[in-house]
């Protein structure tokens, strides 16, 4: 996943995609809330995904506008994690704050924690829905590439087929 960053820079990383809906295009992934996309998401509110299939030689792209799941829905997607998942939203300061030492950033007492006592992370934990806009489908193969864009208007695609 890429956006672009407060200096216009685009920032890449990779996600968990969490779920897609086909019939409308969107593509769902957690997040901590205090990291630096979300708050980059602010400004730009777009976000930009790659995904390759090694076995079937397929590259999709695609790009749309992100907002945030709901926070009743959230929390109820929270509250079904297993602790050792909850530990990406429970970290005592946000994501990427310098350290003077490397450590995972969770409270001393994580491992002996009950997950009730990582409720606090509910609060950090975010989802970012991306409702596609433009996609592109590149198929690599020895004896030929093909390649296909769609851009997405309401609820319709418009195809084209495009020189690899």
């Amino acid at each position: 996943m890429a956006n672009c960053g407060a200096q216009g820079i685009p920032r890449q990383r990779t996600v968990v995609l969490r779920n897609a809906d086909e019939g409308s295009a969107t593509l769902y992934t957690y997040t901590d809330r205090r990291s630096v996309k979300a708050s980059e998401l602010r400004q730009h509110n777009v976000l930009s995904y790659l995904f390759w299939d090694a076995d079937s030689r397929i590259q999709f792209t695609g790009h749309g506008p992100t907002h945030w799941l709901p926070e009743e829905e959230a929390r109820a997607l929270f509250d079904t994690l297993p602790k050792h998942s909850r530990k990406a939203y429970a970290t005592v300061q946000p994501p990427a704050t310098p350290i003077d030492r490397p450590q995972d950033g969770l409270p001393d007492d994580w491992p002996t924690r009950a997950i009730t006592d990582t409720d606090y992370a509910a609060g950090h934990f975010g989802v970012l829905v991306t409702e596609l806009q433009y996609a592109e489908v590149l198929r690599l193969d020895r004896e030929h590439n093909l390649r296909l864009s769609g851009v997405r208007t309401g609820a319709e695609w418009t195809l084209t087929w495009l020189i690899p």
